[in-house]
């Protein structure tokens, strides 16, 4: 069964705000899907599964109405109706703060008219959504937690953390966030029996665990992204990443980087990529 999350409301209410935070969870965003390609694009989410399982679909309100009518009839959807408004006075002064145009004064409406029609469309629409919104008044941050909390319950509510490790010797990551250095620690690279196993490897695990300094390391990383963590989450974010680094990528950071991904999940949503395990060959 697909998620689908059908968004629409006023232009300028928030909907780009809601779309990243929901693509920062794993959602697949569509945007301004032609209603005439909508019924061929609801099969290709279907036979794109698992990709497509979490969607969101943002329309315009003038077509909300008609999208959200034809998504129900599709048997392997579960649609989700979220519809926003934002009061007339808020989306003058947001459109004259970025001075962006409303979609409907390429029609030759002015700001004013165009803010009404979307009102109107949206009452045409209300009885219909299964969540509303009236984001007047709430900055970004506020907005997005209130609709992921409402659209996610308590997963809405995690940070969402990726740990990458890496090797120095290939380059930093070009996204890296918070980079941790784990070259400190002794390294299984020089033992030659060691030297071909990965750090996701029970002999390197143990070895790396029979060393003093690599328990106290590992309590030093998971001390400070705990206060991170909940910093990041108190100021509304929602993801972090967090790159290890090892020389080649391979033992230490991939250790590490496991590890603290299984600690941190019991709390938050994680995940973990090992970008050069793959590439060191023994000879």
């Amino acid at each position: 069964m697909v998620r689908l999350i059908l968004l629409s409301g006023a232009s300028g209410a928030g909907k780009s705000t809601i779309c990243h935070g929901l693509e920062e969870r794993g959602f697949r965003v569509l945007e301004n899907v032609p209603l005439s390609a909508l019924s061929t694009v609801a099969k290709a989410l279907v036979s794109g599964k698992p990709k497509y399982d979490d969607t969101v679909l943002s329309m315009p309100i003038e077509e909300a109405v008609d999208a959200y009518n034809l998504l129900k009839k599709e048997p392997d959807i579960a649609v989700t109706f979220v519809l926003l408004y934002c009061s007339k006075d808020e989306l003058l002064s947001r459109y004259r703060l970025t001075r962006h145009t409303h979609p409907l004064q390429s029609a030759g409406m002015t700001l004013a008219q165009a803010i009404e029609q979307d009102r109107l469309s949206i009452q045409q629409a209300r009885n219909l959504a299964d969540i509303y919104i009236d984001s007047t008044g709430l900055g970004p941050v506020l907005l997005q937690n209130m609709a992921l909390a409402s659209l996610l319950g308590d997963e809405g509510k995690k940070l969402f953390v990726r740990f990458t490790s890496f090797g120095y010797k290939y380059g930093v990551p070009e996204d890296a966030e918070i980079v941790l250095d784990c070259r400190h620690v002794p390294n299984p690279y020089w033992d030659k029996s060691l030297r071909p196993l990965t750090g996701l490897d029970k002999p390197i695990v143990d070895w790396l665990e029979s060393h003093e300094e690599v328990e106290a390391a590992f309590q030093a990383m998971a001390n400070y992204l705990s206060y991170f963590f909940k910093q990041a989450r108190h100021d509304g974010r929602h993801y972090v990443a967090v790159d290890l680094g090892c020389t080649g990528g391979q033992h230490r950071s991939v250790y590490f980087a496991q590890r603290l991904m299984d600690y941190f999940s019991r709390d938050y949503l994680t995940f973990v990529t090992h970008r050069d395990i793959t590439r060191y060959l023994p000879k």
